[in-house]
């Protein structure tokens, strides 16, 4: 989270999330600022204002240290005083900020010839620039220094020095050392006489410090800080040498250390970077997870000790100063506590935000792969792209995301028998489709969000079964219902959904009609059984579902009609059309106003039939409307959906309440759409019924303006959007890459007969594999499993199965002979899940989770060494990123999946590993109750089937690459100047790193459980359209109580927090707090009782983790979770707390 500077230029925004919080551009005229905004219109968080440089900042509105990063291109040197100018940037920086130079710097006269003409080029006349107004490097440095900063800290030319024209230079703001750190470390060891361990206490004593070695096992000293080379000496946690009494020791420490205010820490070997040996890396996951549980100050350091040796113990000694034992948490972010040496470079963690669609997306100079496959011709006349060109909204809520995609057609050999393909002609929108696409409602979780579901067209093809191949032929126009997106440019259908239309029926009118006619028809004729002589009121009469009803209602005749509308203009537009309306019959439909106008006009009997689409009070005012013997038929979801409550004394009069739905028709009743929509195109034949009318047309290339225009409340009738006949003038986005699977060789899955496996296998069916292997303890067993395996072969897929274990190497062998084919692919989807806190955990329950992650890959590692694979695919979990508590044991056996991968890349085989977001709908979170409440406690975002199958995709596609993406920039050979360089691993890949709420991430009110995280800092600079304000929070209530207490004197201060009232306060809020963990929150009036018991209240261990971290991060005070669940009643945890909290402020 970043906030930039630039003076005088600017570099375009590119992503969806911002690599910044604020990006200000500033020049010294505001005259620059208009072709400015031209410019960066498409960034966000972009702010400008009029800068000065060569005046103090700080008197023109700008506030001291309020910049990450100040850019200054090519502007400093064309100002009378470099000294002056850069102290008057100096104060803008954070202490820990930077300043970013590019400023001419030659030897040559060149650029003096060319712009020696203006004035301005000799403005550092009177500052020893007598020729030229650019220096080179040393002279910066110099001046760098003396205006407060640290100098050329880094270098980049143009060139070879010094024939170089221009540098860029880095520099951050000097800052002196607030204290003196304390020079006393214990040495967390295994053997003093190791020889990593002398040398780092020789090194460690040279560089100043007070060395302990203390042997695991024994009890630190109190009152000192830790330097830990237990994972240095050996692997630690590696499987191989991690034993049970080491096991036990370690979990000692952690208990003596856990109301300790020492600061750790953790050497490790290299596991994040570069790694080429991943034993042990399972200590990562294991201090992360102490730091979820116990809270403590606990840092890692990775590095590779033998190779760094010329500045390992140094380079540890400054990190151990400015990184842990100043490290100081920021009010919206926590201080980093991961590190890397890398090259004699300190590394941070960052998670950079990707789009896959982006990433997949072949480039349009690729010819192999953007070239599309043939056209199928199936007649002399109608042909078959290979491809559609389909409406998808990326963004749900922001309409100016609604992009034409490419997706790929099923070629007609593959046409289901009981399907017909048509070439979309029009496509009408309904007040659905602007839900959808403004996120209003959801949209479904396994499938991109469906825009429009009723078309017109023409039959290219049919399937083979009779319910196509009898009914149609290629060239038939039709009309058409869909549950999938019917904004498309061609679309596989069942025929059931499809009626052929005349050739008089113009195809734009006929879009407009299956939905609003077949739901009134259904809903007045059959279910209504309409008939002359009755009454009929229809709400929103001047919808597309309206005006059908009001033409429904004139075929039948007879019937005594009664209508509600939004505005004067369309009761206007109705009273004065041909639908048999009189004025005294037109209602508003704003308010419950309807009821008493139509009790009066059909003197207080009320109607027959209420053709319903109204929520909330005005669902009732119509409820009101039903005459005795009538019927409300409701079309709205709303109510229904949110558990809507209905007067039941209504029903004594024998009314009737009758929900339609045509879409559920449409899913589960084919058949009866068939009939519904012959019926309509028969009436449309003999003349009793007209086409809809009116239709507002709009053409694809202006699909927002079709949907702006239906979200318009003034618009009248349907919407029609009519597709081009070249589909290449909507500028879709290009085909993503597709996985195309060997259907000679097989696939390996490794406890991927459940859960996600099921979608995966019938996914990697799909996309061409014809052999699996399934390797599981229960494949076959159980149901699903069974179930699974038969819906495989019923695809034409080959199943082997092999009941075993992936950590005994000989049920890996036989699950690769059986098939008798090459293995292209592995999936580990092994896992076992046994929570609990570290502390308390069972050598048992860390054997049995870590095994199958840690275990299993290897021996699929060594057993599949001689096939040629296509890609080694593991699946990690969000785990290893987020504090999760209590799942330690997973989280270490996931991290080592992280670097097994970089190792597979170092040996140059494939590998990819994803951290697994929870999934909606299946899998393990799924199935899984408790882990459904934790994630919502935790805020987690929660995906769907199809974006995991995404994912997979990427990985797949991905496999090729290799995790070695490195950029180093070698500096001049100024003294102190560094390398720059950085290091990422695409195929580690973290899905549903996104607040699960609409609330800004420095919301105090926002559940993510990572927001404070550094390393994901970047998502804190989405910016919602509408800012929200923090509504009162038991935080900011803690706050005010904390404000209050520290201003008593320190005597006062115990008496206060042993005040019962404050005691009280308290224990509320704390109670409050856990009812929030247990998702059942404090709401209006209620009160939280004091004298139950947590227990009582349903607090487990896992919830007082959650507990004990919040009491840390709000009041700054330790307490044990046997402190927490030994305490009893909530006011006695209050005691608790009052009592620590005491103890605090009085030491303060």
């Amino acid at each position: 989270m970043s906030k930039l500077l630039e003076w005088g230029d600017g570099g375009d925004g590119e992503g969806e999330v911002p690599g910044y919080a604020e990006y200000m551009f500033t020049d010294v005229s505001a005259g620059y600022f208009p072709q400015a905004r031209e410019r960066f219109k498409g960034a966000p968080n972009m702010r400008f204002q009029a800068f000065d440089i060569t005046r103090d900042a700080l008197q023109q509105g700008f506030v001291a240290g309020s910049y990450d990063l100040v850019v200054a291109p090519n502007v400093v040197h064309a100002t009378p005083c470099l000294r002056e100018t850069l102290a008057n940037l100096r104060p803008l920086l954070k202490d820990d900020g930077m300043l970013l130079l590019v400023e001419l710097s030659t030897v040559m006269r060149m650029p003096t010839f060319i712009f020696g003409n203006f004035s301005g080029w000799w403005l550092g006349e009177e500052d020893g620039r007598v020729w030229e107004p650019y220096v080179l490097p040393e002279r910066w440095d110099e001046e760098l220094k003396a205006a407060g900063f640290t100098g050329v800290d880094a270098l980049v030319a143009d060139g070879e020095m010094p024939w170089q024209m221009g540098v860029v230079m880095v520099s951050r703001p000097k800052v002196e050392e607030k204290t003196e750190p304390d020079r006393k470390v214990t040495l967390l060891c295994q053997d003093p006489a190791d020889g990593p361990v002398q040398s780092l206490v020789a090194g460690l004593e040279s560089e100043g410090w007070d060395v302990l070695p203390c042997r695991l096992g024994e009890l630190p000293p109190t009152g000192r800080d830790i330097i830990s080379c237990i994972d240095l000496e050996t692997r630690f946690f590696d499987q191989g040498y991690l034993t049970e009494a080491n096991f036990t020791a370690f979990q000692g420490l952690l208990r003596h250390l856990q109301d300790k205010d020492s600061r750790i820490l953790w050497l490790t070997p290299p596991f994040q970077v570069k790694c080429r040996d991943p034993r042990g890396a399972q200590a990562l996951g294991v201090m992360r997870t102490i730091r979820a549980e116990l809270g403590l100050s606990l840092f890692t350091l990775e590095l590779d000790y033998e190779r760094e040796a010329q500045h390992a113990v140094h380079l540890i000694s400054k990190v151990f100063v400015k990184k842990v034992q100043n490290s100081q948490d920021g009010d919206i972010l926590n201080a980093d506590r991961e590190f890397a040496i890398d090259n004699g470079t300190i590394l941070l963690s960052r998670y950079h935000p990707f789009s896959i669609t982006r990433e997949q997306t072949l480039p349009p100079d690729n010819t192999t792969a953007s070239t599309p496959t043939p056209i199928t011709t199936v007649s002399p006349c109608h042909s078959i792209p290979p491809t559609a060109t389909t409406l998808r909204i990326p963004h749900p809520g922001h309409l100016p995301s609604l992009t034409w995609t490419t997706t790929a057609l099923l070629s007609p050999s593959h046409l289901p028998p009981t399907h017909v393909l048509i070439r979309i002609h029009s496509a009408a929108l309904n007040f659905r489709d602007i839900l959808l696409a403004t996120g209003t409602i959801p949209a479904p979780l396994h499938t991109p969000t469906p825009l429009g579901y009723e078309a017109s067209g023409t039959i290219l093809h049919t399937g083979t079964g009779p319910a196509a191949a009898t009914r149609f032929r290629p060239g038939d126009r039709v009309l058409l219902l869909s549950p999938h997106s019917t904004l498309t440019t061609t679309l596989c259908v069942p025929a059931a959904l499809v009626v052929r239309i005349p050739d008089a029926m113009p195809l734009g009118a006929a879009a407009a009609a299956p939905v609003c006619f077949g739901t009134v028809m259904h809903a007045l004729l059959e279910v209504g059984r309409l008939r002359q002589g009755m009454s009929v009121l229809v709400h929103s009469a001047c919808g597309g579902v309206g005006l059908a009803a009001l033409e429904v209602c004139r075929m039948v005749g007879g019937v005594e009609v009664f209508v509600t509308v939004g505005s004067e203009e369309k009761v206007e537009w109705l009273v004065g059309g041909d639908w048999g309306v009189r004025r005294e019959r037109v209602f508003g439909s704003r308010d419950g106003g309807f009821v008493e106008g139509v009790m009066r006009e059909t003197q207080g009997r009320g109607v027959d039939l209420v053709l319903n689409s109204l929520s909330g009070e005005l669902l009732h005012a119509s409820w009101g409307c039903v005459a005795k013997y009538g019927m409300l038929l409701e079309l709205g979801k709303r109510d229904l959906a949110g558990a809507g409550r209905l007067d039941m004394a209504p029903f004594l009069a024998n009314r009737t309440y009758a929900g339609v739905d045509l879409l559920q028709y449409v899913a589960e009743r084919p058949e009866k759409v068939t009939e519904l929509l012959t019926q309509y195109v028969d009436m449309y034949e003999q003349g009793r019924l007209r086409l809809p009318h009116p239709v507002s047309y709009f053409q694809a290339g202006d699909v927002e303006q079709a949907f702006r225009h239906l979200q318009n409340a003034g618009h009248i009738g349907k919407v029609v959007v009519n597709m081009p006949d070249d589909a290449s003038t909507l500028n879709a986005v290009p085909l993503p890459r597709s996985v195309t699977l060997d259907p000679d060789a097989t696939y390996l899955l490794v406890g991927g007969a459940k859960g996600l496996g099921t979608s995966m296998s019938s996914w990697l069916v799909e996309h061409g594999a014809r052999n699996l292997t399934f390797l599981s303890r229960g494949a076959g067993t159980n149901p699903e499993s069974k179930a699974l395996f038969e819906e495989l072969r019923a695809m034409g897929c080959s199943v082997n199965v092999v009941v075993g274990s992936v950590e005994n190497k000989k049920d890996i062998l036989a699950a690769v002979s059986s098939s008798g084919k090459v293995v292209r692919g592995v999936f580990q989807l092994a896992m076992v899940m046994n929570d609990a806190p570290l502390v308390d955990m069972k050598w048992a329950q860390w054997n049995a989770t870590i095994g199958p992650k840690v275990r299993g890959t290897w021996n699929l590692h060594d057993v599949l060494a001689d096939q040629p694979l296509d890609f080694f695919w593991m699946a990690s979990s969000i785990v290893t990123l987020v504090d999760e508590a209590g799942q330690s044991n997973y989280s270490a056996g996931c991290v080592f999946l992280e670097a097994f991968c970089q190792y597979r890349h170092s040996l140059g085989l494939p590998a990819t590993v994803l951290n697994i977001s929870p999934i909606g709908g299946v899998g393990y979170v799924a199935e899984n109750a408790h882990a459904r409440r934790s994630i919502k406690a935790q805020g987690l975002y929660t995906l769907g089937e199809h974006e995991f199958l995404d994912f997979v995709a990427h990985n797949i596609l991905a496999a090729g690459s290799r995790s070695n993406i490195e950029v180093g920039v070698k500096p001049s050979s100024l003294p102190g100047a560094s390398v720059l360089q950085s290091w990422e691993n695409p195929n580690q890949v973290v899905m549903g790193l996104r607040s699960a709420s609409d609330l800004p991430l420095d919301d105090p009110n926002s559940r993510t459980n990572w927001r404070r995280d550094r390393r994901m800092g970047r998502y804190h600079n989405i910016r919602p359209d509408e800012e929200h304000k923090a509504s009162s929070s038991g935080e900011s209530r803690m706050a005010l109580f904390l404000d209050n207490i520290i201003s008593s004197d320190g005597e006062s201060v115990k008496n206060r927090l042993a005040d019962p009232e404050v005691v009280a306060f308290l224990a509320r809020e704390i109670g409050g707090k856990i009812y929030e963990f247990i998702l059942k929150p404090i709401t209006g009036d209620e009160e939280v009782d004091t004298r139950l018991t947590l227990a009582q209240i349903g607090l487990d261990s896992l919830m007082a983790i959650e507990l004990r971290r919040w009491l840390r991060r709000v009041f700054g005070i330790v307490i044990s979770v046997l402190e927490i669940m030994g305490s009893g009643s909530l006011i006695q945890v209050g005691e608790v707390v009052a009592g620590k909290l005491a103890e605090k402020l009085t030491k303060e």
